[in-house]
């Protein structure tokens, strides 16, 4: 009994030695098995056998799968021209390695070759969502960022307000919404910009009233003696034209502050107004802030005046910035000035040039442009060479000069052109993919 004992451990060892020879065998025989799939798979490839190619392609996957391999097969379908199996490889690979940037930067490469820039900007959402960084992707979205396309055509278009634009079409205006998509149908004989939900409109019979986001009428100013006019409807005041002068009034119709020879909308607590020739600028009070002593105060294509606590005013010698106090912000004049839409430049008028100020009246871009619109959206209009494209935040240009006019970028990457054609909205895939 002891000398069998002594057996077991020599035997174990032999055993072991045994399965050990076996698995080397085997995974040696595995290898051989897909190489020859391999190498059979790259020889069909050569010699444009593509069914066979494929299915030796797909044999060596099953025994040995791996990212350079599917990486291999990917080239393949797309070197012949296999559009449809590129497509769902490259969603394959990226499924199966979703940790390894390899698999979308084949997709960005495949899309992008086929100017398919939606497609691009998803393939880059999850690569972001993921946290993985590839200078091959970074390339690829810096050189298709300011990629757009167009939606509809009008006859004329306003500006963004509220979320809001009135567009024009035979005549007749109606609103779209930030992005393009038709929100009150084209009815109106006019249609002013809405403040918070309500616009002032003058339907094809000449009603002067207020609609809401739905188009549904909503305030009639029938109390107030012989409209001419109606102004946006801002924090629960109106202003309006009567018997030629223009005053603020409440909901009801009854009159608060005015007779004015004209006026701005009342937005961000202040409004323009004029007396006698001369401008300034009141409270929604009306109490009088800065006198009407000017010659002109800019007003912006929303009828406002005051924006970022800063107003353009004209006197002898051309614009200046100042406070909505009227305190001088700088002693610079200007031929002519666009109001600030956010809280980055102002587009200003130095001889026949237009530049950029920053808050503080500071040129942060010195007068180069035929024409120009302040930054909004991240962007501004110029013109140049008779033609308007956009810049950047860093003042390189985004859309080349290409169009006979331009409106101000919304916040949702939508803003709309002039060209032979019309009107229309250009909107970014970076912001609609």
């Amino acid at each position: 009994m002891k000398g069998y004992k002594l057996l077991v451990p020599f035997a174990l060892a032999a055993l072991f030695a045994v399965s050990v020879y076996m698995a080397v065998n085997t995974n040696m025989e595995k290898e051989e098995t897909y190489n020859r799939y391999l190498e059979a798979a790259r020889e069909y490839r050569s010699q444009g056998i593509l069914v066979d190619a494929e299915q030796n392609y797909k044999m060596a996957l099953e025994g040995k799968p791996s990212l350079a391999l599917y990486m291999e097969i990917g080239d393949f379908y797309r070197e012949s021209a296999q559009e449809s199996l590129t497509q769902e490889w490259a969603d394959i690979i990226m499924k199966e390695f979703p940790k390894q940037p390899e698999g979308y930067e084949f997709a960005m490469s495949f899309y992008a070759d086929r100017d398919d820039y939606a497609m691009c900007f998803r393939i880059y959402d999850t690569f972001r969502k993921r946290g993985l960084a590839s200078e091959y992707v970074s390339s690829q979205i810096k050189d298709i960022w300011y990629t757009f396309f167009f939606r509809d055509q009008y006859e004329d278009v306003s500006v963004f307000s509220g979320g809001y634009c009135a567009v024009m079409s035979n005549g007749l205006w109606g609103y779209v919404g930030e992005d393009g998509s038709r929100l009150i149908e084209q009815q109106y004989h006019s249609a002013g910009p809405f403040f918070g939900d309500l616009a002032a409109v003058v339907d094809q019979d000449g009603s002067l009233y207020y609609i809401d986001t739905l188009g549904n009428k909503k305030l009639v100013v029938s109390e107030i003696e012989n409209v001419s006019g109606i102004g946006p409807f801002y924090n629960d005041m109106l202003s309006a034209c009567s018997n030629g002068k223009w005053s603020f009034y409440d909901r009801e119709g009854k009159k608060l502050f005015g007779e004015y020879d004209d006026c701005s909308a009342l937005g961000n607590g202040y409004a323009a107004a004029s007396v006698d020739g001369k401008w300034g600028l009141v409270d929604g009070t009306g109490n009088v802030i800065i006198p009407f002593s000017h010659d002109g105060i800019v007003m912006d294509e929303k009828g406002v005046a005051c924006r970022n606590d800063r107003v353009f005013l004209e006197d002898n010698y051309g614009y200046y910035l100042a406070d909505c106090q009227g305190n001088l912000i700088s002693q610079t004049r200007f031929e002519d000035a666009r109001l600030f839409n956010d809280g980055t430049y102002a587009a200003v008028k130095v001889g026949t040039k237009w530049g950029f100020i920053d808050k503080d009246g500071n040129m942060v871009l010195e007068p180069a442009y035929e024409d120009a619109r302040s930054f909004s959206g991240g962007m501004a209009a110029v013109r140049f060479g008779g033609k308007w494209g956009l810049i950047d935040s860093e003042f390189e240009m985004a859309v080349s000069p290409r169009f006979e006019d331009m409106k101000d970028m919304n916040g949702s990457g939508c803003v709309y052109v002039k060209d032979e054609e019309g009107w229309k909205l250009l909107k970014f895939y970076a912001y609609h993919h």
